[in-house]
C-alpha cells in the first residue's frame, strides 16, 4: 500500500523574508481570492505562525517561505502555486536564493520487489560486528533537466518513506516565480514516474 504523505507536499522559497507583511489582512487583500484567512499560531514556542487561505497555508520565517496544500486535489496544488508567484510578484525586491518543490510518499508494507531493488547495503559486515539493521536511508542527487532532484529512501521494518526534492538556486524573486509556475502538476507526474520506473510502485487512481 503507498499513501501520499500530504506534509511533505510543499513549496519552499529560501531567502530574507519580512515576516511582517504576512498577516491576514494583507494577505486577503493582496493575494488570497477568499474574503477571509486564518490564523493558527502554535503554544509550543519557537514555531512559525501558518496563515491559511484559499485552502493553502503559508508558514513564514526570517529565512524561507513555505506553502502547503489543505489537501492534495490538483485544484489546491495549482492554487498553492499561483500564490507563491504572486507573493513573488508582489515582492520583488525580497532576496531569494532558492526554490523547492517537494513531495512524499509512504510505502507500507514493504513489498519483496521492493526489498530486493534496494538491497541492505553492508548487512553482512555490521551483523559481523553483532549490529542489528534497525533502519536505513539512501539519498540520490540526480539532474532532471535545469534544476536538481534529490530523492530519498528511508525504510525500517515496518515500510518505507520515499521523498523527492525539485531544487533550483535562482538569483532573484522573478526567476524563483518562472521556475514554479506550472511545475507542481508536472514535477507530481514525474514523482509518479519514478515511483513506477525505478521503485515498481504503481499508485492506485
Amino acid at each position: 500500500m503507498i499513501e501520499a504523505l500530504k506534509d511533505n507536499w510543499t513549496i519552499v522559497i529560501l531567502g530574507s523574508w519580512n515576516t511582517a507583511i504576512f498577516n491576514p489582512r494583507w494577505l486577503t487583500t493582496h493575494v488570497f481570492q477568499a474574503k477571509e484567512a486564518s490564523l493558527e499560531i502554535s503554544i509550543q514556542p519557537g514555531l512559525p505562525r501558518r496563515i491559511i487561505g484559499d485552502n493553502v497555508a503559508l508558514i513564514p520565517t526570517n529565512s524561507r517561505l513555505m506553502l502547503a496544500p489543505n489537501d492534495l486535489e490538483d485544484a489546491t496544488l495549482v492554487r498553492m502555486e499561483e500564490i507563491a508567484c504572486e507573493i513573488l510578484g508582489l515582492l520583488p525586491h525580497t532576496p531569494v536564493n532558492s526554490a523547492g518543490i517537494n513531495f512524499g510518499y509512504k510505502v507500507s508494507p514493504m513489498s519483496e520487489e521492493l526489498r530486493n531493488i534496494i538491497p541492505v547495503i553492508l548487512s553482512t559486515q555490521l551483523a559481523s560486528e553483532g549490529l542489528v539493521i534497525r533502519s536505513r536511508e539512501y539519498k540520490w542527487v540526480c539532474q532532471y533537466e535545469q534544476q536538481t532532484l534529490n530523492i530519498r529512501f528511508k525504510a525500517d521494518g515496518e515500510g518505507a518513506i520515499i521523498l523527492y526534492n525539485f531544487h533550483l538556486d535562482v538569483k532573484d524573486s522573478n526567476e524563483a516565480a518562472e521556475y514554479i509556475g506550472g511545475k507542481v502538476i508536472r514535477f507530481r507526474e514525474k514523482t509518479k514516474e519514478v515511483l513506477q520506473n525505478v521503485f515498481d510502485i504503481t499508485l492506485e487512481d
